[in-house]
Formats: C-alpha cells, sequence, structure tokens
C-alpha cells in the first residue's frame, strides 16, 4: 500500500488557517565564512523577506515559515564557522537612523 504524503492530505481550510496564520516581523542576519555557503543562504533569505543590508534582511514570518526557514538555513551553514541570527522583533521595537529602509510588507514602516 502506498502512502500518500500528509500535505495531499489537507483540506483547503486548512490550508487556509496555515496562511492566514499570524505572522511575526523578524530580523535575519548572517555572517558566513565561505564565498560558496553565503551566496546560498543570501538566496534563501533573498526569498523569505526585503534585504536592508548586505547580510541583513527583514521579514514577516508565520510560525511554520520560520521552522521551514529555520531548517533550511541550518542545512546550509557550517555552525562550526559561520554565524546566523533569526531575531524576532516588532513594529514598535524597530528603529532606523539614516537612509530609509523601502521595507515592502503589510504592516511594517521605517522611515
Amino acid at each position: 500500500m502506498t502512502m500518500i504524503p500528509r500535505y495531499t492530505q489537507m483540506t483547503p481550510s486548512s490550508l487556509r488557517r496555515l496562511r492566514d496564520a499570524p505572522r511575526s516581523m523578524y530580523v535575519v542576519a548572517y555572517d558566513i565564512a565561505d564565498d560558496r555557503r553565503r551566496r546560498r543562504v543570501a538566496k534563501i533569505t533573498e526569498g523569505l523577506g526585503h534585504r536592508a543590508q548586505q547580510s541583513v534582511f527583514l521579514t514577516e514570518l508565520s510560525v511554520a515559515d520560520l521552522e521551514s526557514a529555520r531548517r533550511r538555513l541550518l542545512d546550509t551553514i557550517d555552525p562550526e564557522f559561520d554565524t546566523l541570527l533569526l531575531a524576532r522583533s516588532s513594529n514598535a521595537d524597530m528603529i532606523s537612523l539614516g537612509r530609509p529602509i523601502p521595507v515592502i510588507a503589510p504592516r511594517l514602516v521605517v522611515a
């Protein structure tokens, strides 16, 4: 008997709940020693949100998105040499000084 993967058994309402799940603001920052790993991490983080600086990104993630991103990034970095930070934040906690960061996120304004 062939087992059907669990995600194909999800109903439209459960998919809608996942999509509409509460999202939190995260700052993603990294210091990657190897150029190849750095490019891979950059590609993953570019898919998550907006690049604020060379190795700093702002993104809104649900719990499921955060866990998926964490796994992908952990599989990419070398924990012995690399550092990656996923820091939860909120609009109220964010302060931006200097040149404004044009963030494309529904409920975030950094000016």
